[in-house]
């Protein structure tokens, strides 16, 4: 199951990023496979805040933002958390894939407070360590994968349009990698038609439901509504909805936005560019998936015709989401593509650009964004 701050403004809930390409990989988050009532501490603790502790194996990179990261999205989660503050840390463990395997069974893992991941910044698994902290017995499994998952959310769904919402019963205690997508699909369309307070709710209403009556109860107590009405809304107006517009990304969307630039016609642009992104560099985040990224965050108050471009980068992805639009909008993502641009009609309200490198090869990344003509 599953740092000197920037100036960035306290999180604050209601937010969404629609990320384009989010390649993060179907992990299992069970419990620790070996040890349950001890769970290991393989390493020092390295960094300490009041609601995080974080270990790491030495020989592992740790970039210049990752650890301010992961104490503010522990905070704006306890923070917006329906089950209050913790009586102690969670403790996160940043380790090498094969001990994480040898610890977890498979990739990650989370259980106890404890977690373990080969990526240093791993949301999916800190939403579940910070739950297990908050709330015994654990919560039922299939929803709480779904709470998870709207952090590191995928692509789709893999199963069919036909699911109903009995099926998660099938699903208690264990909740099979392949399935994670539909059960974030789900909680998202939940975030979505509701708020992220409704989410919570539903997750303390599920503990030990296991029948057709109790999951009734349950989704007419924390929804409004029970099951037949939720297929029927979900299928309506969320059919396919996916990665593009259902994964939360509250740090990024609660960051300062970049100050527009006006021209003589009053023509606003904003250019950024790092000419050496590596690891060390303070807005680095990461790594995960073998890459480290920084985000940029602005506003559009008109809507309009905007302009993108990416200079001549060899290496660098882009990716572009919004805050509040959910399934509403979604672009490509860009690498390797030499003076590309293009044109994106982009709707009022709050946006983020994400750049990345792989670890393993340092060097520029920057954008150019024109807004529309006035």
């Amino acid at each position: 199951m599953s740092v000197a701050r920037p100036n960035h403004g306290r999180p604050v809930d209601g937010v969404r990023l629609a990320l384009v390409i989010v390649a993060v990989a179907g992990l299992g988050c069970q419990p620790p496979g070996t040890p349950t009532r001890d769970p290991p501490e393989p390493f020092e603790i390295i960094h300490t805040h009041e609601l995080v502790e974080v270990g790491a194996d030495p020989s592992l990179p740790i970039c210049g933002g990752s650890l301010d990261y992961i104490d503010r999205f522990v905070e704006h989660y306890v923070d917006h958390s329906s089950l209050g503050v913790l009586d102690e840390p969670v403790r996160f463990f940043y380790v090498t894939e094969e001990l994480a395997f040898e610890i977890c069974g498979r990739f990650a893992c989370a259980g106890r407070g404890h977690a373990y991941s080969p990526w240093l910044t791993h949301p999916h698994e800190l939403v579940h360590t910070i739950r297990h902290r908050q709330q015994q017995p654990l919560g039922h499994n299939f929803f709480e994968e779904g709470a998870a998952q709207l952090y590191d959310a995928t692509v789709d769904p893999s199963w069919p349009e036909t699911f109903t919402i009995t099926e998660a019963l099938q699903y208690p205690q264990a909740l099979a990698g392949s399935h994670y997508d539909q059960a974030g699909h789900l909680m998202s369309f939940v975030r979505h038609r509701w708020s992220y307070h409704a989410v919570e709710t539903l997750l303390d209403e599920m503990v030990d439901v296991t029948t057709e009556p109790e999951l009734e109860d349950g989704l007419v107590e924390a929804l409004g509504i029970g099951i037949d009405q939720l297929d029927a809304d979900y299928r309506e107006h969320y059919p396919r909805c996916d990665g593009i517009g259902w994964r939360e990304m509250p740090i990024e969307c609660s960051s300062d936005p970049l100050p527009w630039v006006r021209d003589e016609n009053g023509r606003g642009s904003i250019d950024r560019d790092i000419p050496d992104f590596a690891c060390g560099h303070p807005d680095a985040i990461g790594p995960a998936e073998g890459r480290v990224w920084t985000s940029f965050t602005f506003d559009v108050e008109e809507p309009g015709e905007h302009l993108i471009q990416i200079p001549d980068i060899a290496g660098m992805s882009l990716e572009l989401g919004s805050c509040d639009l959910g399934c509403d909008l979604g672009v490509a993502q860009w690498s390797d593509r030499e003076d590309f641009g293009t044109i994106l009609e982009l709707p009022a309200g709050r946006h983020v650009l994400r750049l990345s490198r792989a670890l393993d090869d340092p060097g520029p990344v920057g954008f150019h964004l024109l807004g529309p003509p006035t």
